[in-house]
Order: C-alpha cells, then sequence, then structure tokens
C-alpha cells in the first residue's frame, strides 16, 4: 500500500541540497558568462581591425622632405608618403611643380604644407584638384612659435611638436581604426625629439650670448633658444632669402662683422647662396671665422631627428674651437 502525501503546488517542486548547490553554480556561471560577453566581444573587435596593406594605405603627400619623413613615421605602415620637394641643392622658394606632383595631389588623403608663404606653389595645385574629403594641415597655421616674416618653422623644436600632433589628429580621423597604431608612433617620435632639446640646452649653458652671423633667417628658430646673438642685420638675412640684392649698408656691415671677427661662426645656408653669401663665406675662411652649412631640405639618408642633430653637433664644435670674438660668449 502506496503512503499518500501532500502534492507540490503546480509550478513547484521539492529541491534537495545537492540540487540546490548545482542549480547556485550554474547561476554563478551564468552571470560570469554574461559579463564576460563585453570583454570577449570588444577583444575580438579590436583583433578583427584590418593590417594596413599595400592596397589601403593612406594616400599622403607632403611638400617638402622633411615633413614626408615625419608622417612616415608617425603613419608608419598605414602610410604611403610622397615628397614633392627633396634635392637639397634646390632652392625651394624657386621649385615648379611636376605633372606628377599634381596628379599625386590630385589621389592624396592627407596633404601637409609649410605655408607662410613658402610654398605657395601647392596652393595652386590644391586649387587645381578640389577635394572635400581631401585634409590639408598647413604647418605655419598650427605652429606656436612663430617669427615675423621667417616662414621656415620646422627648425623649431616645438613647431615641429605641434605639427607631428596635428598630424596625428589628422591620421586618426581618416583612420580611427588605426588610432592606437598612431598614438603609439606619435609618442615614440616625440620622445625621439629630446635629443635634440637636449643639444640646443647645451649649447645654451655653454655659448649663450656668443655673437654669431646668418646668411639668411631659417637659424634664428634655433639660435634664438640657444641664447645666440645674432648680429648680422636682418634686412640682409631676408633679401637673401627673397633672392634679392641685400640694402647696400646691410650687406658692408655683415662684411665689416665677418672681417674684423666680431662674430665667431658664420652660419651659412647651403641653398640658397649668391655672391653675396660666397663673398661672406670667403671673408669667414680668410678672417678665421668657423662656417657652419645648413640646409633647407633634408639631406638624402637621413631622418629628421639625424639632421637636425648632425648640424646642432656642427655648430656646437664650431663654437668650441672659434676664439673669443669682441663681445664673445663664454667657452
Amino acid at each position: 500500500m502506496v503512503k499518500r502525501g501532500r502534492l507540490p503546488a503546480p509550478g513547484l517542486r521539492r529541491v534537495g541540497w545537492g540540487s540546490f548547490w548545482g542549480a547556485a553554480v550554474a547561476a554563478v556561471a551564468a552571470i560570469v558568462l554574461v559579463q564576460a560577453v563585453p570583454m570577449f566581444f570588444f577583444g575580438a573587435l579590436a583583433q578583427a581591425v584590418a593590417p594596413c596593406t599595400d592596397s589601403n594605405r593612406l594616400k599622403i603627400v607632403a611638400a617638402e622632405n622633411f615633413y614626408q619623413d615625419i608622417a612616415g613615421q608617425i603613419g608608419g605602415a598605414c602610410a604611403e608618403v610622397k615628397g614633392l620637394l627633396s634635392d637639397p641643392n634646390v632652392d625651394p622658394h624657386e621649385y615648379e611643380p611636376t605633372v606628377k606632383d599634381a596628379q599625386a595631389v590630385a589621389g592624396a588623403d592627407l596633404v601637409i604644407e609649410n605655408g607662410g608663404g613658402y610654398d605657395d606653389w601647392m596652393n595652386k595645385l590644391l586649387s587645381a584638384s578640389p577635394n572635400s574629403g581631401r585634409l590639408v594641415l598647413n604647418v605655419w597655421d598650427i605652429s606656436p612659435v612663430r617669427i615675423p616674416e621667417n616662414e621656415h618653422v620646422w627648425y623649431s623644436l616645438e613647431d615641429v611638436k605641434a605639427m607631428a600632433g596635428a598630424m596625428a589628429a589628422d591620421l586618426k580621423k581618416l583612420r580611427p581604426e588605426q588610432a592606437a597604431e598612431f598614438d603609439r608612433n606619435l609618442k615614440t617620435f616625440t620622445a625621439s625629439l629630446s635629443g635634440i632639446g637636449a643639444k640646443i640646452g647645451r649649447i645654451s649653458k655653454r655659448f649663450s650670448g656668443t655673437p654669431i652671423a646668418l646668411t639668411e633667417p631659417i637659424f634664428l628658430y634655433q639660435s634664438n633658444p640657444m641664447g645666440l646673438k645674432v648680429l648680422t642685420p636682418f634686412e640682409f638675412q631676408k633679401a637673401v632669402a627673397e633672392g634679392i640684392d641685400p640694402p647696400a649698408d646691410t650687406m658692408l656691415t655683415a662684411q665689416e662683422q665677418v672681417r674684423k671677427k666680431l662674430v665667431r661662426v658664420l652660419v651659412l645656408n647651403r641653398q640658397t647662396t649668391d655672391r653675396f653669401t660666397q663673398k661672406l663665406e670667403e671673408l669667414a675662411k680668410t678672417s678665421g671665422v668657423e662656417v657652419v652649412a645648413v640646409t633647407e631640405t633634408m639631406p638624402p639618408g637621413k631622418n629628421y631627428q639625424t639632421w637636425m642633430l648632425d648640424q646642432i653637433a656642427a655648430l656646437e664644435s664650431a663654437l668650441g674651437r672659434s676664439k673669443t670674438g669682441a663681445g664673445g660668449g663664454a667657452r
């Protein structure tokens, strides 16, 4: 005879302790799984970002090869960069763009120009191929350090840092899924500039107040933070940069400063030379004034960092070798 008992209410069943713990474990596992789904999902999404290849790289055109180099360092594998002006023997102010240059600009995702009147030929190329989807970075416009009538902002360490940051921001607009890579590359590039800053600081500490001569104003962006005293009349420097004859009085002053060794070093822009700068160089050699050559565009076999470091090192050595002139700074 079967003993009858009370039946469970509809929808309920008796649960023993073993079944209770089994259900609890299952519930906890379910919660962990639900919480893990977003992490797994986003991790898988990150892994799903397509790598940059020859077929999907961003096309960047830089007016000058030093911006080309910096864009390559920041864009990395995700950028195909073309520089238009690269020959260190060509006066940048007289550059004439080619048909291939125009084609490159027309198909570019990002165009980098110096601006400030330095490379107006790039504006003509941009106007010839309107493209609302193309980004244009004008370095002069975003530079925190700008010397009036002196558009050579890439010689300023602070301006280059600002330009690199703006470049990375533009690349992230064009390819947001690669933002992490651009940020890493920017961090690496910015850190690599510390050596340049250290050399500038060392020259300032050793030679601040030392009189020097310049053939044109390009080097003011470095001589100023170095604390060097430029004696050459600015009107002379500006005329040389613009390819016109300097005022006669400024030419005589510049020559006298070198002939009498009132300056310890002549910094010569090797890419913009004429009979006036050649005369200064000759006077420097006969008078025993050290000559340091710089260039406007980056020489072959260099990157931006090594180019600047080599020039600054040459200047530091020249300052150290030179004898103190009238009003010279500490050795």
